[in-house]
Parts: C-alpha cells; structure tokens; sequence
C-alpha cells in the first residue's frame, strides 16, 4: 500500500467518524479530478445552453453529495461508486433544463451557437448588443432571448459560490480551476479490478455443482451435453442451471456498476 492510498484511508476514517467539514473538503479537492473524468465519458447534448463550468458545477454538487452518502462496508472503491452517481446526477440535473418550452430552449440555443461563434473569432470581449445584431432581432425580442437562457441557467444551482470555491485552514480554493485531468485507464483499471474481484467471489460462494457448471463451460470448453454427463443430469438442466448463473451475476456486476 503506497503513501498516498494510506493518506486517503485516515482521511476517510477520520471523516466517517467525526464528519468534519474540513476533511470532506480535503476529500473533494482529491477526487475532484472524478468530475472532469465523468463529464467526459458521458454523451452532453449538442446546442447545449450550458457551458463546461456548468457541467463542473454541478459535477462539484454530485461530488460533495457522493461523499456524503458513500459507504465503504458496502465494499466498492469510492472511485466506483462516484462515478456512476456523478453522471445520475448531471443527467438528473440536464432534465431539470428541459422543461423549457420548445420555443424558450430553440431562442437559448441560438443564444449560446452565437456567443460560441464570437469567441471563436473575437476572444471573449463580446457585448449582449454584438450577439443581438448578430442574431438580427428587435431590442425588445432579444430580451425573450435572454429570458430564455437566464430561465435555463436558473434551473441548476450555479451562482452558489460553495460548489466551486471552498475554504481549508483560511486559504480559499476554486475547484473548478484546479481540477486536473487524469488518464482514463486508472480509473477503468480500478473498475476492472473489482469486477474480476467480485466474479471470483461470486464463484467461490457457489455450490460445488453450481461451480463446476462455470468452470467446465469457460475454463475447459465443455458443452451442456459434456457437463451433464459429468454430472449425471440432463443437458437442458445443464442450460437452465447457467442461466440462472449467469442472471445473478449479471446483477451483481450491475451493482458494481451502479451503486
């Protein structure tokens, strides 16, 4: 076990004991790079109304919610866990979004394609009055325009300083700034791990029958016809007994992933 890995153990351990909202604040700023990794690994809308720090925003939400709720006896790596949660909860949040008219989310849309095209050629110095001239509509229409993507805005939680900024030993930290990237095959390999992990677990729990069934079919290429005789029962039994094998294990790999 490496330094780091005991580091983030008595982080935990002292937080689930005490709940102190110094050391949760610790434990956001080490896996804020899980946020990052979640909105890029998940389909975003295209013609969003959302810009990345939005999506970072309410990612940092999900983030401190999954901290709060995590609970290590269920035996997952919080890597694992947060993951999934995080992404629930950006979807959850995308929904909230779309109960804006069609028409309201159409002129918000036209909005944001336009702010978009003006950075990429004139930087971000780009006046309400610019985009307006650009979109060729009336002052007084614009401002269903602006209606529409402040309505939008609204539905999440952006404006609250506390999910992007806090606070530890007097120093203030914006997350969302120091969120840093992190290579995609550490998480997918912690992923890995717990899945060939509960896979041998589920096998070993399994009655002697049972076991033999899924060692014979994977490991030594015999068919239903091959085990049955080995084990003296008819090969349609042989066919429903991995079935049902393999429906439980399905669900218990579902778990994994999702819990």
């Amino acid at each position: 076990m490496n330094n780091n890995t005991k580091e983030m153990e008595a982080l935990w351990n002292e937080y689930r004991l005490t709940f102190d909202l110094t050391i949760k604040q610790q434990l956001i700023i080490s896996y804020s790079w899980l946020v990052k990794y979640a909105i890029n690994n998940m389909p975003i809308p295209v013609n969003s109304i959302l810009e990345e720090n939005d999506y970072l925003s309410v990612g940092m939400i999900a983030l401190n919610d999954t901290i709060e709720k995590f609970d290590p006896s269920r035996g997952f790596k919080f890597e694992t866990y947060a993951i999934q949660r995080i992404k629930g909860i950006i979807k959850d949040e995308l929904r909230r979004v779309d109960f804006l008219s069609r028409g309201a989310r159409k002129k918000a849309q036209d909005y944001q394609q336009t702010l978009e095209k003006f950075k990429k050629t004139n930087g971000d110095d780009i006046s309400n009055e610019e985009i307006r001239k650009k979109l060729n509509v009336s002052p007084e229409k614009f401002k269903v325009y602006l209606e529409a993507v402040a309505l939008a805005k609204s539905a999440i939680s952006l404006n609250d300083a506390s999910t992007s900024s806090i606070t530890i030993e007097d120093e203030t930290i914006n997350i969302i700034e120091e969120i840093p990237d992190e290579s995609s095959d550490f998480l997918q390999g912690i992923y890995e791990n717990e899945r060939r992990t509960m896979i041998l677990e589920y096998i070993k729990k399994l009655k002697d029958n049972q076991r033999i069934i899924l060692t014979l079919y994977y490991f030594e290429n015999l068919t239903f016809k091959e085990i049955g005789k080995v084990l003296n029962v008819s090969e349609s039994r042989i066919s429903q007994l991995h079935t049902q094998l393999l429906a439980e294990l399905k669900s218990k790999l579902s778990e994994l992933q999702y819990a």
